[in-house]
């Protein structure tokens, strides 16, 4: 039987490779993995891991990381904060079944057909001011500091000005393994049929107290179903051009039947895909 007997066209990509892929994308753009304030973006040497790159990131002058704005300070209206770097240092896939990435316990019980794991290694510093400089600060935006009154229209439309940054000492980095479990998910969006993936669950592996670790898991989640997921969508249906004469050529994900059941299909290692061709006038 040939793999496009059910479909215009079939494609398939076994974990090694995607892994591969992933590596090659995280040295070919390296500020989506790589996030820091100010100080760390003109001190590449404070990251913690050093970054690598291709040398087309170097040539074409390339960003190396992501910046951000300092981590606010409460109780300060959010005038000061705190400087950090963020790294995503490893990302592994291990499509079904589960052979590659070892689950904790709390994962083993919800892992099901068609399920994608994720293994990820993330490191985080931030610098620190010392006693004398924070308390100086404190007592300066303490007297010059002016109450803000939410309900006045004029303050809801003065925009916040930027968060300046405290000088200190970076602390020593600290990792983090993390392991998610992900699934493909059809979804509707202004009428538009769409596939994106799902996190299922995640779990930090062996951070304690238990209390802390949930605390860190439901902000990880979070941000990755709103900031992340979301804009990891590809439309079902695609018109890619125009041909002459004939009219649109459209490329459409197969809808499952009974000899495909899944697709996408995340299965023996592979993650497999199934697509029909359609030309209309």
């Amino acid at each position: 039987m040939a793999f496009t007997d059910f479909s215009d066209i079939y494609a398939a990509v076994h974990e090694n490779g995607f892994n591969y892929i992933l590596n090659h994308i995280q040295r070919q753009r390296p500020s989506l993995f790589n996030y820091g304030t100010q100080s760390y973006l003109d001190n590449i040497e404070l990251f913690c891991r050093r970054i690598p790159t291709t040398k087309d990131v170097i040539k074409n002058s390339n960003p190396i990381a992501t910046l951000e704005e300092p981590i606010p300070i409460a109780g300060t209206n959010s005038v000061v904060g705190l400087e950090y770097c963020f790294q995503i240092v490893r990302i592994i896939m291990d499509f079904h079944p589960n052979n590659t990435i070892q689950l904790p316990p709390e994962l083993k019980s919800e892992y099901k057909e068609q399920t994608i794991s994720l293994a990820l290694e993330i490191c985080a510093s931030v610098i620190c001011p010392d006693q004398k400089i924070s308390e100086k600060l404190g007592d300066h935006i303490a007297r010059t500091q002016k109450p803000i009154e939410t309900n006045k229209k004029e303050y809801e439309e003065v925009p916040r000005p930027p968060i300046k940054p405290i000088p200190g000492i970076r602390l020593e980095c600290f990792c983090l393994e993390i392991i998610a479990l992900l699934s493909f998910e059809k979804i509707i969006v202004d009428g538009i049929d769409y596939l994106t993936l799902r996190l299922d669950n995640l779990e930090i592996v062996d951070l304690k107290p238990e209390n802390l670790e949930n605390s860190i898991e439901c902000y990880i989640k979070t941000a990755i179903r709103i900031g992340v997921l979301p804009k990891i969508k590809i439309a079902l249906r695609h018109i890619i051009g125009e041909i002459d004469v004939v009219g649109e050529l459209a490329v459409e994900l197969m809808a499952p039947t009974p000899q495909i059941t899944f697709n996408p299909s995340v299965s023996n290692d592979l993650l497999q895909v199934y697509v029909n061709l359609e030309v209309s006038p």
